[in-house]
Order: C-alpha cells, then structure tokens, then sequence
C-alpha cells in the first residue's frame, strides 16, 4: 500500500511545500525593492542539518550588472518568475545534497518554468557555483574563470535573471550560488 501512495504523497507534499514557500516569500516582500534586506528563500533543515540560510539576492544582481556594464551589455532586471526557479532549483540541490545541471531524476532549470509562468522554449541559460565564500565578487570571480560560465553572463541576448543564494552545508559553510539567465 505504502508504495501505491508513496510518490504521489510525495509529491503532492512537494508541492504544497513550494507553494507555501512562494507566498511566504512573497507575503515579506520579497520582490519589493524596499525590502532588499528581507530573506530571498525560506528555508527548512534536513536530517543532515543542511542549512537554508536566507540571503538577499540584490547583491548579486547589483555584481552581475556591474560586469555586464562594464563590457557594454544591457543590464539585467531581476525577474520574480526566474527567480522563483532559481529558488527551486537551489532547495532542491541543497535539500537532496547534490549540485549539478541536471536533478538526480533527470529534471534542468527548463523543467520548472511552465510552473512558473515561463515558456520552456525561451532563450537561457544557468550558472551554478558551489563556494566556500559568501562573497558575490568572489562568485562573479569564479564564473568569469570559466569560458562558459562567462559567456552565459555576457551574452547579449539575454536581458532578465534570476538569481538564489543559500548556505548549502552549515558544516562546511559552503554557499550555493544559482542564476538563470533570459531572453525577454
């Protein structure tokens, strides 16, 4: 019986859980520019004490546009639908302990944008970084490290980004940096 029922429950609980976390977040604020200081993703713990520490992601979008202006591409507008998967994607990675593209069953960032409002034929990409600083200089320093990474920031094309970023091991202290990148 418990297996008949097991994955819908589960997901099911999935669910709610990410619905919950989408009107807490946006019940505080979060999109408002006013509330910058307000946390960006709400967070639970699992049973190996992962830590969902909130922070702001304004910081990062502020050092991503930074880069951006400085090679004389259009700044990016943080959008709340991409963030909303950059979030999904980062409790995700942090709740089942992996970091990569691609989810343990298979899923990509692409995969939650029908959920969210967004067409999962529009032009993107993904940037992931898992780092022992909480610095958004340093993760900027990083990405632009790698040829790919780099050309996702710097692609012309894209206009819109959202960003995530948590604590991934209270243990260890590593942050995980998440930033879907968009064409409007």
């Amino acid at each position: 019986m418990r297996a008949r029922f097991g994955v819908p429950v589960a997901v099911f609980i999935f669910a709610v859980y990410v619905f919950a976390m989408m009107m807490l977040n946006k019940h505080i604020g979060v999109y408002d520019s006013a509330a910058a200081t307000q946390p960006r993703v709400a967070g639970v713990s699992t049973e190996k004490k992962l830590a969902h520490i909130p922070k702001t992601t304004q910081t990062l979008t502020d050092v991503l546009n930074s880069f951006r202006a400085a090679g004389d591409l259009a700044l990016l507008t943080e959008d709340l639908r991409l963030n909303a998967v950059a979030q999904s994607r980062a409790i995700d990675m942090v709740s089942k302990h992996y970091y990569a593209h691609v989810s343990p069953e298979g899923k990509t960032f692409v995969d939650l944008y029908a959920q969210n409002g967004l067409s999962n034929t529009m032009y993107s990409c993904e940037n992931l970084l898992l780092s022992s600083s909480a610095d958004e200089q340093q993760a900027l320093a990083d990405w632009l490290a790698s040829p790919a990474h780099k050309a996702c920031m710097s692609d012309k094309l894209v206009n819109r980004v959202g960003v995530a970023s948590i604590t991934f091991d209270k243990e260890t202290g590593q942050k995980l940096f998440v930033t879907i990148f968009a064409q409007q």
